[in-house]
């Protein structure tokens, strides 16, 4: 408000009416400046606001912000109820709620959506652990007897598996490249959801590439160790 109604100005000791003409409201001095304030929830632009006297509107209610050093905020209610009382006996409090609840209230829509965007993401990369695996074992037991040659041939346990590891690890890094460019082109979806997180932020889509190499590495582990199993001696008898 400051910003907008005196630019470049000390606003402090000026004087402006409120509200519409008509309401016959009395001029108020400005005696300080706070910084912004965002009214309707963490994801809301701040609007000009002002503050006033409660004496201004005494019979209107009355917000009353309590901050306590440390322990549970709960057990300060009593004592508040109790001033509150001693100050004006007709003054009642109601509507009690710290801080906390009322921030994870205005974000309970925004939680319950992450939620579940989790469980899809959690779901997905199942999904992607299980086709892996899959399709690893498949192309294992389709070379199974060219990996025993291989064997026969001097090849040993861990060369074995470096060759099925890496052929998974090409298939999900092909993956990554793939859905990255996907993600970055479908940011824009999402950027109302974020708080606190750029639509493409590095160490999110690194931390997320990490994950599903992890997954696609531990997703071959089972092929690979099953194709170290392969006997040469009935892979030449075959042959």
């Amino acid at each position: 408000m400051a910003r907008r109604f005196w630019p470049g100005e000390d606003p402090i000791g000026k004087t402006f009416r409120p509200g519409f003409p008509e309401m016959g409201l009395q001029p108020v001095k400005i005696l300080g400046v706070v910084g912004d304030v965002r009214d309707y929830g963490p994801d809301s632009d701040p609007v000009p606001t002002f503050y006033w006297s409660a004496y201004h509107f005494p019979q209107r209610a009355t917000t009353l912000v309590v901050k306590t050093r440390g322990g549970d905020p709960a057990v300060m209610v009593s004592a508040v109820r109790r001033r509150v009382a001693a100050l004006d006996p007709a003054a009642t409090v109601s509507d009690v709620a710290t801080v906390e609840s009322i921030v994870s209230d205005a974000a309970g829509s925004r939680r319950l959506n992450m939620q579940l965007l989790g469980i899809f993401a959690a779901l997905a990369l199942l999904l992607a652990a299980v086709g892996i695996y899959g399709v690893m074992a498949y192309t294992v037991n389709r070379r199974s007897h060219e990996i025993g040659v291989r064997m026969a041939l001097g090849a040993g346990q861990s060369n074995v598996v470096r060759m099925v590891v890496g052929k998974a690890v090409t298939l999900g890094g092909l993956g990554v490249v793939v859905g990255s460019a996907a993600a970055l082109g479908l940011t824009r979806l999402l950027a109302g959801m974020l708080y606190g997180v750029k639509p493409a932020d590095p160490p999110t889509f690194l931390s997320v590439a990490a994950i599903l190499f992890a997954v696609t590495i531990a997703a071959s582990c089972a092929p690979a160790w099953r194709a170290t199993r392969v006997s040469p001696t009935i892979a030449l008898r075959s042959e």
